[in-house]
């Protein structure tokens, strides 16, 4: 898991400067005949898509340790707190 600061730095990169610096290369390249068009544009992209799971990642591990950390308790006769679901597939402990 990585800390907020760097999440919000590298969420930042592939949702804006790696985009768009794909796309710019690729409208530049082809009218002012820049080398390795489809290299340099497809690397950009895997990168962001690599990166772009490696966020997808981390923001799910931090989900499950957010939810996994929260303390509830029961107020009234009944001692069951209900969830309408669990998320990331965190089961219920005893």
């Amino acid at each position: 898991m990585i800390g907020n600061k760097l999440f919000d730095i590298l969420k930042w990169i592939a949702m804006l400067v790696l985009p768009g610096l794909a796309t710019f290369y690729f409208a530049l390249s082809a009218l002012w005949g820049w080398p390795y068009q489809k290299e340099i544009v497809g690397t950009l992209v895997a990168v962001n898509v690599w990166l772009s799971a490696l966020l997808a990642v981390s923001n799910a591990q931090w989900q499950a340790i957010k939810i996994n950390s929260l303390t509830y308790e029961a107020i009234g006769k009944d001692a069951m707190v209900e969830f309408p679901q669990t998320p990331f597939g965190i089961t219920a402990s005893s």
